[in-house]
C-alpha cells in the first residue's frame, strides 16, 4: 500500500517549484507521477497564475467553459466560435490568485483571429493576408471586447481574492490606429468600475500599471476601489500633467502601501524644493533615482540626515547630482 505525502509537504513542493525563477512545469503535467491527492494540491497552485508570463487560448478556452447560460447567451452571435470543455475535474477560475489583463486579451485574439483552427471554419482565411484595418478587422475588435467583458463578470463572480493585478493593454495583436487602440483602452478600463467587475481590484494588494495612459479622472475613481495596495508599480509614460496629478493623488489614497515604484516619468526635477516628505517615509526599504535632470544638493540635504530605520538599498545612476550619487554608494555599502 504507497503512503501518501501529507497535504502540507506537497504544497510546500509545489510552492517551491512556483517560485523559482525558471518555472519549469513539465513534470508536473506528467500524468504519470500524479494521482488524486496530487492534483488536489497542484491544481491550486498551477492556476494561481494561468498564464505564466504568456497568452494562452487553452487557458481561454478552460475559462470561457466556466461561462453560464445567461453569459453564453450574451455571446450567441460568436457561440460557435467558442470551444467548450463538457468534462472540468476543478472549479479552475477560483484559484486564480494574479490577473494579467493584456494576457486575456491576446489569447482571444489568438483564439478568435481567422489563423486559429476555431475561427477556420467560418472565416475566409484569405483575408488574413490583408494587413490594412478592415471592417472584419473592427468585428474582431467587437467580439474580443464583447467576450472580454462577459469573462471579467464571470471572473468576478469566481475569485475571491485577486493579489496581483496587470493593466498592461499593448494590444499588439490588434490592427487598429492609435486612437481606436485607446478608445478600446479606455473602454477596458470603465468595464473595471463596474460594480459587477469592480470586485476584482477591491482586495488586490499588488498593482502593476503599464502601457496604458489613463482617461482624465480615472485614477480617482479607481481610488475609490482598489484602496489595499501594498505593491505599487507604475509607469507614467506619455502621462500629461493632469494624469500625473491623479496618478499622485491615487497614490496618496494608498494607506497600506508598503512598496512603491515609478518609471517612465518624463517630468524632471526642475523647480522643486527639498524632498522632506521623503523623510517622513519610515517603512521605506529600497530608495532609487534613474536618469533625474535638474536634481540639486538642496533638493537632497533632508535626506542626507533622515533616519530611515528600514531602508537597505539606495541608487542614484546617471542624475545630475554628484552629491546624491556619493550619498547612494556610501549608504549601499
Amino acid at each position: 500500500m504507497a503512503t501518501n505525502i501529507p497535504n502540507e509537504i506537497l504544497q510546500a513542493i509545489f510552492k517551491f517549484v512556483d517560485a523559482k525563477e525558471e518555472r519549469d512545469y513539465g513534470t508536473l503535467f506528467n500524468c504519470a507521477l500524479v494521482n488524486r491527492q496530487w492534483c488536489n494540491n497542484a491544481i491550486p497552485i498551477l492556476w494561481q497564475d494561468p498564464f505564466y508570463g504568456e497568452k494562452s487560448d487553452n487557458v481561454i478556452k478552460t475559462l470561457l467553459s466556466f461561462l453560464d447560460n445567461d453569459q453564453l447567451q450574451q455571446l450567441d452571435s460568436i457561440r460557435n466560435k467558442i470551444p467548450l470543455i463538457e468534462n472540468k475535474k476543478f472549479d479552475y477560475p477560483s484559484f486564480i490568485r494574479h490577473l494579467n489583463l493584456n494576457f486575456i486579451w491576446e489569447s482571444l485574439y489568438e483564439l478568435y483571429s481567422p489563423a486559429s483552427p476555431e475561427s477556420a471554419d467560418t472565416t475566409d482565411t484569405a483575408d488574413s493576408k490583408n494587413t490594412q484595418p478592415s471592417s472584419s478587422d473592427q468585428s474582431l475588435t467587437n467580439e474580443i471586447e464583447l467576450t472580454f467583458t462577459v469573462l471579467l463578470k464571470m471572473l468576478a463572480r469566481k475569485i475571491t481574492n485577486v493579489r496581483k493585478f496587470h493593466i498592461n493593454f499593448k494590444l499588439h495583436s490588434c490592427t487598429q490606429d492609435e486612437v481606436s487602440k485607446g478608445d478600446i483602452k479606455n473602454n477596458i478600463l470603465k468595464l473595471l468600475l463596474q460594480p459587477e467587475i469592480s470586485d476584482l481590484l477591491r482586495f488586490t494588494t499588488e498593482l502593476r500599471w503599464f502601457q496604458t495612459k489613463p482617461y482624465k479622472g480615472y485614477f480617482v475613481e479607481l481610488a475609490g476601489i482598489c484602496s489595499n495596495l501594498e505593491k505599487l508599480i507604475i509607469s507614467l509614460g506619455n502621462f500629461d500633467e493632469s494624469q500625473i496629478d491623479d496618478a499622485t493623488e491615487f497614490i496618496r489614497s494608498q494607506t497600506h502601501l508598503k512598496e512603491l515604484e515609478i518609471f517612465n516619468c518624463n517630468s524632471d526635477f526642475y523647480g522643486c524644493g527639498p524632498l522632506t516628505s521623503l523623510t517622513k517615509c519610515e517603512n521605506l526599504r529600497h530608495l532609487s533615482f534613474r536618469y533625474c535632470t535638474y536634481i540639486q544638493k538642496e533638493m537632497c540635504s533632508p535626506l542626507f540626515a533622515a533616519n530611515f530605520p528600514k531602508l537597505k538599498k539606495v541608487e542614484a545612476p546617471f542624475t545630475s547630482c554628484p552629491v546624491l550619487e556619493e550619498w547612494a554608494k556610501n549608504y549601499s555599502k
